[in-house]
């Protein structure tokens, strides 16, 4: 008999949680012992996923006004697999948590935490608003039968919060849905590349600054900035107040995220506060060398052989990840991947079946 398993987001978009979620839908989806099936709060943004079997995908208009009638259609939808005590639900983000909280008969829920969640709603809502979603949020997983850590240090943080039992499972990629390519040579200028959101959290206004100072001392590198967010307008009046417009140049998402790697050299992301980044995962793939700041998981992702860690986030930091990619350019540039092996695909996904075997 197929074990039943439910993978609940909020919504499907670049996000993240949205492109976790997809990629755990799509790898569990291969196993013949599982069926698997999505569920979307919101629907929105389907083109950009890459989600596989559509007839398995479940889409609910949700709002929190609308939370009650939300609940009651996914309890139907569920119901109709049988027992659902027998049946697993895997929850992304705040609003998943709240909707499979809500359910009736679910013994087996677990949520995937993506992050320093403190760390996260004080830098989007402030220290009192992030403080108080931060305890709901944790009201919300203490009904769960586990909670997903992406690294060693979110999982001691959560069990210090004593919430549910955690299980350390890395963040992946669902590696064959990229298309890529041995880097492209499009410019003699070395491409520094950063994929995600522009928020105060992912502190992409310093990484315009330090670029500014290193493109003075390199004048073969390029800063190519590629997503949205609140300080988009922020971050282009400060390209344009230093001078940068020649050197600096911002992009919108694309559903092809292969193409932005394939043309760039090395990746930088000096968020303050991270989980495993996705992006980070992405451009090691891709065979990018990254520079990254140290916090979440990225002491696991990276070592000598395929970046630096930024202590401090200095133009020290650009200098040597610089060096680390003229030294081994043709190694870089034949986009081997550079993912550690316990962040691989087929690693992951046996992880994960052991949780669904517990």
């Amino acid at each position: 008999m197929k074990k039943i398993i439910h993978v609940l987001i909020p919504r499907l978009d670049r996000s993240g949680p949205s492109l976790g979620a997809v990629a755990l839908f799509n790898t569990l989806s291969t196993i013949a012992s599982y069926d698997v099936y999505l569920h979307v709060l919101r629907p929105c943004g389907l083109n950009s996923t890459g989600a596989i079997a559509s007839k398995r995908i479940f889409f609910y208009d949700f709002s929190w006004v609308r939370a009650k009638s939300t609940v009651a259609r996914m309890q139907r939808n569920i119901s109709n697999f049988g027992d659902v005590s027998s049946q697993t639900l895997i929850t992304y983000c705040l609003s998943a948590d709240f909707i499979s909280s809500s359910l009736k008969g679910f013994p087996r829920r677990f949520s995937s935490i993506r992050g320093d969640l403190r760390a996260n709603y004080t830098f989007t809502y402030g220290n009192v608003i992030g403080i108080i979603i931060l305890e709901l949020h944790f009201f919300l997983l203490r009904k769960m039968a586990g909670l997903i850590s992406m690294s060693s240090e979110m999982t001691v943080k959560l069990r210090l919060y004593q919430l549910a039992k955690t299980t350390e499972i890395p963040n992946f990629l669902d590696e064959s849905s990229y298309k890529k390519e041995k880097r492209k040579v499009v410019q003699q200028a070395v491409v520094f590349l950063y994929v995600g959101s522009f928020t105060k959290r992912k502190n992409v206004l310093s990484l315009i600054r330090l670029f500014c100072e290193f493109s003075r001392l390199r004048i073969d590198c390029r800063l190519h900035l590629v997503g949205s967010g609140p300080l988009q307008a922020e971050c282009d009046r400060m390209i344009r107040s230093l001078r940068l417009c020649a050197v600096v140049h911002m992009f919108p998402f694309t559903d092809e995220p292969s193409a932005h790697y394939n043309t760039s050299n090395i990746y930088v992301n000096l968020s303050l506060s991270e989980g495993t980044s996705r992006s980070t995962l992405e451009a090691l793939y891709h065979g990018l060398p990254c520079l990254v700041s140290n916090v979440g998981c990225n002491s696991s992702l990276i070592d000598s052989s395929n970046g630096v860690l930024s202590l401090g986030a200095s133009v020290l930091d650009f200098e040597r990840v610089y060096g680390l990619y003229i030294k081994n350019k043709a190694f870089y540039d034949s986009a081997p991947n550079l993912l550690p092996n316990l962040f691989r695909q087929v690693a992951v996904r046996d992880r994960y079946c052991q949780l669904l075997s517990e």
